[in-house]
């Protein structure tokens, strides 16, 4: 902690003013929101993708796999959410929240699509999709880790 008087031009008229500046270091240990709401929200996500390992024929169970992965995610919001700020802007830790739905709200999509063209006869098509996600979403989700945490 330090503490001192400054005498500093004031931007708006220009007239010198006394300021007293108060300055304290904080540190922030990140281990209780890596393992509170990062590492969980993974793992929600991860579940997400097992959606792409689903035979596109059965409906049914990709599209019940990814309503829950949505639902879990939501319900994990809200209830993370007495721990975050109320502030008017997005915090990192909002951005990676928000990342993670939009994920999960993708998978589910591409789980109906792929489910779609099967039924329609295009199960090729359908599983060649499946193909692609399996790799596609973790590469995207590395992406938003990037987005969402680098500096």
């Amino acid at each position: 902690m330090s503490a001192r008087i400054e005498v500093v031009k004031a931007p708006l008229d220009g007239v010198e003013r006394s300021r007293f500046r108060y300055e304290l270091k904080a540190r922030r240990y990140p281990g209780f929101f890596m393992w509170k709401i990062i590492f969980p929200l993974m793992l929600l996500v991860f579940m997400s993708w097992a959606v792409f390992w689903v035979d596109p024929q059965q409906l049914g169970p990709r599209i019940t796999l990814s309503l829950i992965s949505m639902l879990n995610i939501i319900a994990y919001n809200f209830a993370i959410s007495t721990f975050m700020p109320r502030i008017s802007y997005l915090t990192l830790a909002d951005k990676y929240i928000m990342g993670c739905m939009i994920i999960v709200f993708l998978a589910l999509m591409t789980g109906i699509i792929g489910s779609t063209l099967a039924s329609k006869g295009k199960e090729a098509l359908a599983r060649r999709i499946d193909r692609i996600s399996r790799w596609a979403f973790p590469t995207v989700f590395l992406l938003l880790i990037g987005v969402a945490f680098g500096t």
